[in-house]
């Protein structure tokens, strides 16, 4: 399986920050990462900024 880079900002626009996920699918490497966000303490409010694969 391909491996995605997802980049978000948390609540500043210049704090770009990015989780690696191995996923089958741009779409559900997004949707694994919201989920991560959303379950991690400490993550408030952010914005994903883009998914990218991780060529090897």
């Amino acid at each position: 399986m391909p491996n995605y880079k997802v980049q978000y900002y948390e609540k500043i626009p210049l704090d770009l920050k990015t989780i690696e996920v191995v996923e089958e699918t741009a779409a559900k490497a997004k949707e694994i990462a919201m989920d991560r966000l959303d379950n991690q303490s400490g993550v408030g409010h952010y914005t994903i900024h883009k998914v990218v694969e991780i060529r090897s």
